[in-house]
């Protein structure tokens, strides 16, 4: 009976070894963490000249994103102004939005004192039946996001401004870090520059269904 010779038995073995290290990976669970939902009031100003939005689809374009980025669909933003000033060179939009961010947060990101009035606030909307906020703690991962890769929020040279402003401004109110985003937009048509904003953030785990829906 012809035996194994020694060489192959060790390729087998090493074989073996590799399946099973690929098999723990495929099937590694990301960290998994108790969060729980933080409301914050926000201003956001933002001024542009690449894209000159309507007042409601600026709004609408914003929540979107902030959606995609962890946000909960409940978060309203309320633009308070959109003017558009015009310049002999160009246009300016000069437009400020209120933002009821409602977000996940670790319990540990949330002064106590906030998470006391968050309690009475939703106290007092339950007594007086005026609906409800996102409240009650869940399961949250940390999720790598590239807002280029999101096909569906079909981006453009054109919303290098608005996500430029929207990272400095917006984002440090998320539990979230920047991993790379436009310092500057050229306006020029020779050089307009791709928006860029990579994030890893904090999302709700298995958030269903499309994350830039309009809910």
């Amino acid at each position: 009976m012809n035996q194994p010779s020694p060489g192959r038995a060790i390729r087998g073995s090493a074989a073996f070894v590799l399946l099973l290290s690929l098999a723990g990976t495929a099937f590694a669970l990301p960290d998994v963490h108790s969060a729980i939902w933080r409301t914050q009031e926000i201003r956001f100003d933002y001024r542009g000249q690449l894209t000159l939005y309507d007042c409601a689809t600026l709004g609408l374009r914003v929540r979107q994103l902030l959606v995609v980025l962890g946000a909960h669909p409940s978060t309203r933003v309320e633009p308070q102004h959109c003017d558009i000033v015009h310049l002999p060179n160009a246009s300016t939009q000069i437009a400020s939005m209120r933002i009821r961010l409602v977000s996940p947060a670790l319990p540990s990101q949330v002064p106590d004192a906030e998470r006391d009035a968050a309690a009475r606030r939703t106290e007092l909307l339950d007594r007086f039946g005026s609906g409800r906020e996102p409240d009650g703690a869940f399961l949250a991962v940390w999720e790598h996001i590239d807002m280029a890769d999101v096909d569906l929020l079909n981006l453009s040279s054109g919303d290098c401004e608005l996500l430029s402003q929207l990272g400095a401004q917006v984002v440090p109110h998320l539990a979230a870090r920047i991993e790379s985003r436009n310092r500057s937009c050229s306006s020029s048509p020779q050089r307009l520059s791709p928006p860029r904003l990579k994030v890893t953030a904090l999302v709700a785990a298995g958030r269903e269904g499309n994350p830039t829906e309009m809910r």
